[in-house]
Order: C-alpha cells, then sequence, then structure tokens
C-alpha cells in the first residue's frame, strides 16, 4: 500500500444515498464540514444533502460531469488542494463515486502522482464500498438487473 505523503491533504471518497436520504452514512456530515474541496457531480443533490444534515459548508464546490467533459479540469482542480496541504472530498449524487463517475480518475491518479491513500465513507452497496478500498478499476463496471 502507497503511504500518505504528510505534505499533502487528505482524499476523501464519500459514498451518498441511492434514493433515500436517510440511508446516507452519518460521517458525511463532519466530511462535508471538514473538507476544503468538495467535488460533485449535482450541485442540487449536494445541497440536499447539506440541508438534510442541517450544515453549511466554507469549502469550494467543483461540479463535474460526463457530459460537461471536464473529468481533467476536476482532477487538477483536486491536485491544486492535496498538494496545497486541503483536504478534498469527492461526492456522487446515487452511491459511491468510484463507479461510472470522477473517483477513478482522481484515485488512479493520486495513487501514481501524489501517492494519496483516499479514504473511503462507506455507503449502502457494500459491493462498491469493497470495489473502492481494494482500488479495483470500476471504469467497465457493468449493473445487471
Amino acid at each position: 500500500m502507497l503511504k500518505k505523503n504528510e505534505d499533502y491533504g487528505n482524499l476523501t471518497i464519500g459514498s451518498s444515498h441511492l434514493g433515500n436520504i436517510k440511508d446516507i452514512n452519518p460521517r458525511m456530515k463532519d466530511e462535508i464540514i471538514s473538507n476544503d474541496l468538495i467535488v460533485v457531480d449535482s450541485i442540487e443533490e449536494y445541497n440536499k444533502m447539506c440541508e438534510h444534515f442541517g450544515i453549511s459548508s466554507n469549502a469550494e464546490v467543483f461540479l463535474h460531469s460526463n457530459s460537461l467533459g471536464n473529468h481533467e479540469d476536476a482532477w487538477n482542480k483536486a491536485q491544486e488542494y492535496l498538494i496545497g496541504g486541503k483536504n478534498v472530498l469527492i461526492i456522487s449524487s446515487r452511491g459511491m463515486p468510484n463507479i461510472a463517475d470522477i473517483g477513478p480518475t482522481i484515485t488512479r491518479r493520486s495513487e501514481f502522482g501524489l501517492k494519496v491513500m483516499p479514504k473511503i465513507i462507506p455507503g449502502p452497496s457494500m459491493m462498491s464500498t469493497a470495489a473502492a478500498i481494494v482500488g479495483f478499476d470500476t471504469t467497465m463496471f457493468t449493473f445487471l438487473q
């Protein structure tokens, strides 16, 4: 396993709820409050989380999405914060960000570049949480019905 360089900030991958906001991990409240940059794929869902917990955050919020095609911009922003010793939280609007989202891009790049070991906040799906913990490449993940 890679060791965290103490000069870098912390990278947290946080799982959100899959439908019912009451299913969100209560630890997300502290993560939203304590991070300097929050990378989200939906401002609306992020605001719902803050409302649910009754909190606000002074963090910069960066919107990324597949449709905007700005994964590279999200990585550059996260890298800038991490190198500067600031903390970064990645949240997906539904579930774990390591499935079909920006999570794999940032965690792979942090492993090969910054040597930052992400902290994982588990969610309602243990499968995606386990994949995030062990670092599986989930870019080709398929949901079966």
